[in-house]
């Protein structure tokens, strides 16, 4: 899915405007972020999960220019669930990543090598909006659908765009093998329903489950051609030590390296460094492009501090980019600092600030600029999240005694009463009834001045629900589960 970037650490190797004396940014960011992406992502799932079994999911989100009055929303999405999956939230790059992670034409293919992509948006249907590039107005932009799996695998995946002669209108399917493999992926391409292209893409695994040659082929109008390969080299952990990508030139020489990616971990396993090369005729052949560093605080799986060599020549790397992490007490990171390499030292260009709601969930980045020695003190950039609670199938009751909240009849045949609620008078209340598979029935949102509120429930069919009630800042003040006869 499109993703308007405002905020910059989200696009560490896509960032186009800085200081002057920042030298020029070589072609090769988006392979840069692309190869990032990949190797940190299978080393951040488990730090990343959540242990509760009351959980919420990102619902929606919003990005803000605010170096305009009023501030200027530039992208806006909003997730639809069907049933308990979740989201997680990536604590590399500060973003919750519902792109499509089997996207054709990526040279690194977004996902562990097992079925479970980076992806981490487990949605049914998201839709997407920002200003149209020609008329600069808000509007629609792209409707993107998914199918998963009972193992958290997606089997297919559907792109639709306001104007799909732009961007052409996808649908994809992915297929296993019976161990959960992903052996192959199709896609299908059209623009204002006329078929585009057609590729097909499949996988080789070692005896031990890891991806090791990736295969695309095109249709050219009478039969497949393969076209492209990528080839990997793993150490005896799994992680990959190298990754060549190879297209088929059709000659008599066959396969002509594009480009490669060199990998080294720490004692952890965690991505210490990668070094990018590239086939750039201009520069006489194969070249080192790209250089990047990690360093880790503790035990943490994602990176603290991170610094991007980007080419200038064929022969000379300049430091382009440097990030660093504070973490707060739950170690989170919470502020986070770029700097720009200026004509002989790095120089400061943004400091963003994150902020959690109580279930350690993000719910707002701010982003402040740096000029003439200072941060700006109203922030340049905005980023929101929005969440709703669910529970995951086959969950138990949590406990819900620390509250003097009463729900009453329960069992019930047709209402709720709701009392007791400890807030303070008007507090804004948002009330969700959720089934036993995390699907939300009804939501409604009321100002509770200490009176009993009735919720009605008779359409509900008998069995087991959850009603769980929030404050207007997202936390959860009281969640319970009646029957419904």
């Amino acid at each position: 899915m499109k993703k308007i970037v405002t905020l910059s650490l989200l696009s560490l190797s896509v960032m186009t405007s800085f200081a002057q004396s920042s030298p020029k940014k070589a072609p090769y960011s988006k392979l840069n972020k692309q190869a990032i992406s990949y190797f940190l992502a299978h080393q951040t799932q488990a730090a990343a999960s959540k242990s509760t079994t009351i959980k919420e999911r990102v619902k929606a989100e919003s990005d803000y220019d605010n170096t305009v009055t009023p501030a200027a929303i530039q992208d806006s999405a909003l997730f639809v669930y069907s049933n308990g999956r979740g989201s997680t939230f990536d604590l590399n790059f500060l973003t919750y990543n519902y792109y499509n992670p089997y996207s054709q034409g990526s040279t690194l293919f977004d996902f562990s090598g097992h079925g479970i992509p980076t992806q981490q948006v487990f949605f049914d249907t998201a839709y997407s909006w920002a200003p149209d590039p020609n008329s600069n107005i808000f509007s629609f932009y792209e409707t993107a659908s998914q199918s998963i799996n009972i193992s958290g695998a997606i089997t297919s995946y559907n792109d639709r765009y306001g104007d799909s002669s732009t961007n052409a209108n996808t649908d994809q399917t992915i297929k296993y093998d019976g161990s959960g493999k992903m052996i192959a992926v199709y896609y299908y391409n059209s623009k204002l329903g006329v078929d585009d292209s057609t590729y097909k893409r499949f996988f080789s695994y070692d005896a031990s489950g890891n991806l090791m040659i990736d295969s695309t082929y095109q249709y050219n109008g009478s039969g497949w051609e393969l076209n492209e390969k990528v080839v990997y080299t793993r150490d005896a952990a799994g992680n990959i030590l190298q990754l060549n990508d190879y297209s088929y030139t059709g000659s008599a020489t066959g396969w002509s390296l594009q480009d490669q990616y060199f990998c080294t971990y720490d004692a952890s396993n965690r991505l210490a460094t990668i070094r990018i090369t590239y086939n750039v005729p201009t520069f006489g052949g194969v070249v080192t492009v790209a250089r990047d560093t990690f360093t880790y605080s503790g035990s943490y799986s994602f990176f603290s501090t991170f610094k991007d060599y980007e080419a200038v020549t064929d022969t000379v790397l300049q430091p382009y980019q440097y990030v660093t992490k504070h973490m707060n007490a739950a170690g989170l990171p919470d502020t986070f600092v770029k700097y720009q390499w200026g004509a002989s030292s790095w120089v400061p260009a943004e400091k963003d600030v994150l902020y959690y709601n109580s279930y350690n969930d993000p719910v707002q980045i701010l982003g402040y600029a740096y000029a003439s020695g200072t941060y700006s003190t109203a922030p340049t950039i905005s980023v929101y999240w929005y969440y709703e609670n669910y529970f995951p199938s086959g969950v138990t009751e949590a406990s819900s005694k620390t509250d003097n909240t009463k729900l009453y009849p329960n069992p019930t045949t047709g209402t709720l009463n709701i009392s007791g609620l400890e807030v303070p008078e008007n507090s804004l209340i948002t009330i969700n009834i959720i089934n036993t598979n995390g699907q939300i029935l009804s939501t409604s949102s009321v100002h509770y001045n200490g009176q009993t509120k009735q919720v009605y429930v008779a359409d509900l069919a008998p069995g087991t629900y959850w009603v769980i009630i929030s404050g207007d800042n997202g936390a959860t003040l009281h969640k319970q589960s009646f029957v419904k006869l």
